[in-house]
C-alpha cells in the first residue's frame, strides 16, 4: 500500500497549482528529475508509482492529509485541477450530484425532461439511489428553478446545477 512517505520520496506537490513533478530521474531520462509526472487519460491525470496507477488527485489528497479516502472530488468538475483546495472527500452519492449536465441530455438541462404525453417539462433529482419527481411545469426554465432549489436542499455543498464552476 501507498504511504504519504513513499509518495514523497518520488514526487513533489504543489498545492496551488495541483502539479507533480518527480523528484528523481525515471525510466532512464525519459522521465527527467522535475518533469511533470503522469498523464491525461479520460480527463484525469493518472501516475504510475511502483507499477501501480493512481489518479492524480487521489494522490494529492495522500500527499497531502496522509490518507486516501476511497473518493475524491473536483469542486470544479475537472479532473485534471488537482489543486488541494479543489479537492475533497465524498461519497458516492455525493460525487454523482456534482456532475454537470450530461452530453446526451437534449435539452442541455440538468434535472429536466421533456414529458410529449403531457407536453410539459418534468422536474427530478436523485437521492438515496432512487429518482424523485419535482413536478411537471409549462417551461424547462421552472422544472430547473425547482430541481436547483432541490439540489441545494438534498446535496447542500455538493449541489450542481449543471456547469462546471
Amino acid at each position: 500500500m501507498l504511504t504519504q512517505e513513499r509518495l514523497k520520496v518520488l514526487l513533489c506537490y504543489d498545492p496551488l497549482t495541483g502539479i507533480f513533478t518527480y523528484r528523481v530521474e525515471r525510466k532512464r531520462g525519459t522521465h527527467p528529475a522535475g518533469s511533470v509526472a503522469g498523464k491525461v487519460e479520460d480527463g484525469y491525470r493518472r501516475i504510475k508509482i511502483d507499477g501501480k496507477m493512481y489518479r492524480a488527485h487521489r494522490l494529492a489528497w495522500l500527499y497531502v492529509h496522509g490518507h486516501m479516502p476511497r473518493r475524491v472530488d473536483h469542486r470544479d468538475n475537472i479532473g485534471d485541477h488537482n489543486w488541494i483546495e479543489n479537492l475533497r472527500p465524498c461519497t458516492q452519492s455525493q460525487n454523482c450530484a456534482n456532475r454537470v449536465t450530461r452530453t446526451d441530455n437534449k435539452l442541455g438541462i440538468k434535472g429536466v425532461h421533456f414529458h410529449k404525453a403531457a407536453k410539459r417539462f418534468v422536474a427530478s433529482i436523485g437521492w438515496l439511489g432512487k429518482m424523485k419527481h419535482l413536478g411537471c411545469y409549462d417551461t424547462a426554465e421552472e422544472a430547473h428553478e425547482v430541481y436547483c432549489l432541490a439540489a441545494d436542499m438534498l446535496h447542500g455543498e455538493f449541489a450542481n446545477h449543471g456547469a462546471s464552476v
